[in-house]
């Protein structure tokens, strides 16, 4: 059961948060809120205008907006709330997060604004402080959905499977329809060798909302680790049916059959995950390291200059694009491949090029 479950922490992240905008509602029409409410004409037209960039999904000129007016008012938590909210959608999840902070510092009663900086903190990989973010948000209000799914992600990815467990059945107490929360139980008790609860809160995910591609990712490693392949692959199969054009669900899929041993079936997911997307590089990694693995030596040469070339930058790439050229014999482009390697910071990347016969 051990191998199958080695790709767990990998689902679980991919799908416990929230998305940005499902994530802090009340920071996206912040501006709103405070045009009605400002006192300072000059105050109000900026917060309006902010408003009008956030709706037309203009996150630099909203930001440029918030930040002029938070000089005209530096005590007003949701202007915060806004620079924080707008930065979230830029990705900016650093910023975001000291946007939040000063927004809970001014307003400490706000469950919306911790919840929110916890989800900040969680994507710039802070999770202590986003437990103690997502905590106060369900201290503050118990019954914050997204702040208990939050929360259970976060204890999940520390391993306290119980405490994610509790915060995601708390989520299921307030809304019993929720696909995610569902999910993620499943999950959790497969973690914790609970294999047939585990199954049959994945097949109860899968009901509340049988589009959902995850469900049936999640409910394949369930059934791997039942030792039922048959319905594994049925599982996996559906999830490729209903997102064909998602590489990611065929580069799951081909790492969970490869973690099972099944290499031929994690070459053929690779290989659609490729063709569904060539401009993937954990795709293309992942099949050309296999193909190296398999001894198909000139696939995976072809893979990792097509690694080179989407990240020119990336020293790992020039290296195994190096191992793979050595294999065929072929030292003098290896040799060019180990020494960019080499300047871009790589250190096993001298032992290998001084190994090549001079």
């Amino acid at each position: 059961m051990g191998r199958s479950l080695g790709l767990l922490v990998l689902l679980g992240a991919i799908g416990a948060a929230p998305t940005a905008a499902q994530a802090m509602p009340l920071a996206g029409r912040s501006s709103l809120l405070l045009a009605q409410a400002a006192p300072n004409p000059q105050l109000q037209e900026l917060l309006t205008r902010g408003e009008d960039f956030v709706k037309r999904r203009d996150w630099e000129s909203a930001l440029v907006i918030y930040e002029r007016a938070a000089t005209l008012d530096r005590d007003n938590p949701r202007i915060y709330s806004g620079i924080g909210y707008v930065q979230a959608m830029r990705g900016n999840f650093a910023e975001a997060a000291r946007a939040y902070q000063q927004a809970t510092t001014l307003d400490p009663r706000n469950a919306e604004f911790f919840y929110a900086l916890g989800f900040s903190l969680a994507n710039n990989n802070d999770s202590d402080n986003a437990l103690q973010a997502y905590y106060r948000a369900v201290q503050l209000n118990n019954r914050h959905l997204n702040a208990h799914l939050g929360l259970g992600a976060i204890l999940y990815r520390q391993a306290n499977y119980g405490g994610a467990l509790q915060a995601y059945r708390q989520a299921l107490t307030l809304d019993p329809r929720n696909a995610t929360a569902q999910e993620f139980v499943g999950l959790t008790l497969l973690k914790t060798g609970d294999t047939n609860g585990a199954i049959a809160a994945l097949q109860a995910a899968q009901k509340l909302n049988p589009r959902r591609d995850s469900t049936y990712i999640s409910l394949g490693v369930a059934w791997l680790a039942a030792g039922n392949s048959t319905e594994a692959a049925a599982a996996f199969d559906q999830a490729a049916r209903l997102n064909p054009r998602n590489p990611t669900v065929h580069l799951q899929i081909g790492r969970i059959l490869l973690e099972q041993g099944d290499k031929v079936g994690a070459l053929n997911a690779y290989q659609r995950a490729v063709a569904t997307d060539a401009d993937s590089y954990e795709a293309q990694e992942a099949l050309a390291d296999l193909s190296l693995g398999n001894g198909d030596i000139l696939v995976a040469i072809i893979g990792y200059r097509r690694l080179v070339e989407l990240q020119p930058n990336n020293g790992m790439a020039h290296f195994k694009l190096g191992k793979a050229l050595a294999t065929q014999g072929r030292n003098f482009e290896a040799r060019e491949s180990f020494d960019r390697a080499i300047e871009l910071g790589v250190p096993d990347a001298v032992g290998a090029r001084d190994a090549l016969p001079k």
